[in-house]
């Protein structure tokens, strides 16, 4: 457990009502200031949950949300998660990776979604949702009046929505101007959906990654990829086609005119598809983001995050060091004007610094449940 002067990081706890009290005492020093609230793998009973989100509804600086992992396990919880993102108007990134909240709990947790204007990340990978969820889904995605739309979604392993669905989810992705990231990874798309994938990638000019990570695409959708790259200006710079069946050939083709650079970019997704813990560094590293004048790579989802860090802690203890002891000019960083454009890069700047800690394999993935 990891309290810190303005966040707090609980890893694959039990929070008894002692350590959920010592949680509340933390939150009510801190409240005026926090901006990063990471309760991933964790259980709770409700009526302690219910006090915990008491006290962050008056966190209202808080940008950045995780409950991985099995958190929501009851529709109760699922009411008070609801009805704390209704107060946490400043919300950018929100993980809700892994949890069995089904059709029923997305349209439940809809409205408070549609409502977060500043909302640019949103993770609800693995979370068993059907064709019934597209259309929030589509509605999140692109912009309605004020609300700018979403910068990134991860929709990672949600195995029950049809090729049908996704072919409607593309749809929308031809109109989501300021969707950036795009995480399809672990799904039933096929050669159905080929068509309609090169078709948003030629509509968007927002889009920079893609991930198809096995999702059951085979050489006729990268015939079509190849004819759209060779032929259309794009904007798209990392295309994962990883695990699909590909010709060998046809993959090689891909590279010479879109580098494949997934394994060196961390991002939310690619931590989801590792099955660690994530370290306080994570947190400490994201919260500099704000901080920032940089644009960065996105990090497509906390899930991945949370894998390069614990596995940086495993097998590279020198630059695990260097995290925990950054060096002066990254950390004693003034405040700036807060830039709305560049806000969300900066979220996920952090990992560039740290070359060493890139992923050199795709066997070992972050955000979604097989391991990166």
């Amino acid at each position: 457990m990891f309290c810190n002067q303005d966040s707090i990081e609980i890893i694959e706890e039990h929070l008894s009502p002692y350590k959920t009290a010592n949680v509340c005492q933390h939150i009510s020093a801190i409240s005026d200031k926090i901006w990063g609230a990471s309760f991933r793998k964790c259980t709770i009973s409700d009526q302690d949950f219910e006090k915990l989100a008491k006290l962050l509804k008056k966190c209202k600086s808080i940008k950045y949300l995780n409950f991985n992992i099995k958190f929501i396990d009851t529709s109760t919880k699922l009411g008070i998660v609801t009805s704390l993102l209704g107060n946490l108007t400043l919300l950018d990134t929100l993980c809700l990776h892994s949890n069995d909240i089904r059709d029923e709990g997305l349209v439940i947790l809809f409205y408070s979604i549609s409502n977060l204007v500043h909302l640019k990340s949103l993770d609800i990978g693995d979370c068993n949702l059907t064709d019934q969820s597209v259309e929030y889904i589509k509605d999140l995605i692109n912009p309605i009046d004020s609300k700018k739309g979403l910068q990134e979604i991860i929709l990672s392993s949600n195995k029950k929505i049809t090729s049908k669905g996704w072919s409607r989810i593309l749809l929308g992705v031809n109109a989501a101007k300021n969707l950036k990231y795009l995480h399809l990874d672990f799904n039933n798309l096929d050669d159905n959906c080929g068509f309609l994938i090169t078709s948003a990638i030629c509509n968007n000019q927002a889009l920079e990654v893609l991930d198809l990570e096995q999702t059951g695409i085979g050489n006729r959708t990268v015939e079509l990829l190849l004819y759209v790259i060779r032929n259309y200006k794009l904007n798209l710079k990392v295309l994962n086609l990883l695990n699909n069946g590909i010709e060998g050939e046809l993959e090689e083709e891909v590279k010479k005119y879109i580098k494949n650079d997934y394994e060196q970019t961390e991002s939310l997704n690619q931590l989801n598809k590792l099955d660690e813990d994530m370290t306080r560094q994570s947190l400490e590293l994201v919260s500099k983001r704000s901080n920032s004048k940089k644009p960065g790579r996105k990090l497509r989802d906390q899930f991945k995050l949370d894998k390069v860090f614990e596995r940086a802690h495993k097998l590279k203890p020198a630059s695990y060091n260097k995290l925990q002891k950054p060096e002066d000019n990254q950390v004693n960083k003034g405040p700036s004007e807060e830039c709305e454009s560049d806000n969300y890069d900066d979220q996920h700047e952090f990992l560039k610094t740290y070359d060493d800690l890139r992923f050199k394999t795709h066997s070992v993935l972050p955000f979604n449940l097989n391991k990166f």
